[in-house]
Formats: structure tokens, C-alpha cells, sequence
């Protein structure tokens, strides 16, 4: 599932709009929230282009029910790109945001192309997919082993591979609820 909404400032003040993509929790998003973000003077004040895909839990990451992350990560920015012409790609412009399992999925995204995007936001963001027992049985829907420790879908992994890189470190903004159980 893929919902898109377009904002873009004049043509006089900016000739390709800036993108964030926001990656969608396990929960399906109300309807009314996704207007609300995509129509807020946040968004088209500042003409941002918003893409918000979905994995349907299957938490951003290729596995026998779906290539997931090659969807999201490298086909989906390219169809936009040719589809939208206008959406800028440059790194300065691109952003990648999400709550919970999309928090997720947000670090993984941009630790995994620190060239593609300049930031990313982790809102109440599941990222610590090995020791969180509570989403085991949200994953054994999609993902055939829970232990991602070491792998490309493990977001301390993917941090300390980017840190001995050299490549360009996004901005990351992390932010948890303190009665979030995820802040444990």
C-alpha cells in the first residue's frame, strides 16, 4: 500500500521540492491522520513532497513473503523520481521518518543509504528487533529468523559498519514516550 500526497512551494522560491517518506508502523493509519500530516502547514508550507509506504509487517526487510526493503529502499525512490520529476533526489532534500515499526525501518533506511538521505526521525521506533520479545510474533509473519544480530536488517550493526565507513552520517532524531514500552 502506498499513499502519496504532493505539496509543492512556487516556482519562484524553489524549482524541485525536498521528500520525506514516512514508513508506516504495523498498525494501519487512520485515514484521517494521513491527511492531517500530509496538509499540515509543516508539509505544504514547505512544500514537501510525502510518500507513505507499507510492508504490512513486514518489517522493511526482503524475505520469502515480499522483498520489502528492495521495494521501499531502492524502487520505490526511483519511481517517484521518474514519475514526479519535480521531487528532488539530492541528499540534502531527502528524508526518512517513522513510528514504531516504521521508527524501525526509518534507521534502517537511512544507515543503510547514508548517501540517499541527509536525516531520519525514529518516533517510538522498534529498532531493537532481537531483544524485543514482544514483537517476535509480529515478525514470524514476514521474517524467517528473529536473530538479525550481525545482519543488514540490525540497526547497531549498521551503525558501526557507517561509523568505520567514512560515508556521510545522516541526522538522527530518536524519540520514545516515557510510558512507551519500547523505552526499556
Amino acid at each position: 500500500m502506498l499513499n502519496f500526497a504532493f505539496a509543492r512551494t512556487s516556482v519562484e522560491t524553489r524549482t524541485r521540492s525536498p521528500s520525506a517518506s514516512f514508513v508506516r508502523t504495523s498498525h494501519e493509519i487512520p485515514p484521517k491522520t494521513i491527511v492531517s500530516l500530509v496538509t499540515s502547514s509543516a508539509v505544504t508550507e514547505k512544500g514537501i513532497a510525502v510518500v507513505m509506504p507499507s510492508t504490512h509487517r513486514g518489517w522493511y526487510m526482503n524475505s520469502p513473503k515480499g522483498n520489502f526493503y528492495t521495494y521501499i529502499g531502492e524502487e520505490l525512490p526511483k519511481l517517484v523520481a521518474e514519475f514526479f520529476p519535480s521531487i528532488s533526489t539530492e541528499r540534502k532534500d531527502t528524508f526518512v521518518a517513522g513510528l514504531s515499526m516504521g521508527g524501525y525501518g526509518a534507521l534502517k533506511f537511512a544507515l543503510s543509504n547514508p548517501d540517499r538521505y541527509a536525516a531520519a526521525a525514529s518516533l517510538s521506533g522498534a529498532f531493537d528487533i532481537n531483544a524485543e520479545y514482544r514483537l517476535k510474533s509480529l515478525m514470524s509473519e514476514h521474517v524467517v529468523s528473529c536473530n538479525q544480530t550481525g545482519t543488514e536488517n540490525d540497526v547497531y550493526y549498521l551503525t558501526k559498519a557507517l561509523h568505520e565507513s567514512g560515508k556521510p552520517k545522516p541526522d538522527i532524531f530518536m524519540w520514545c514516550g516515557t510510558e512507551d514500552y519500547l523505552i526499556e
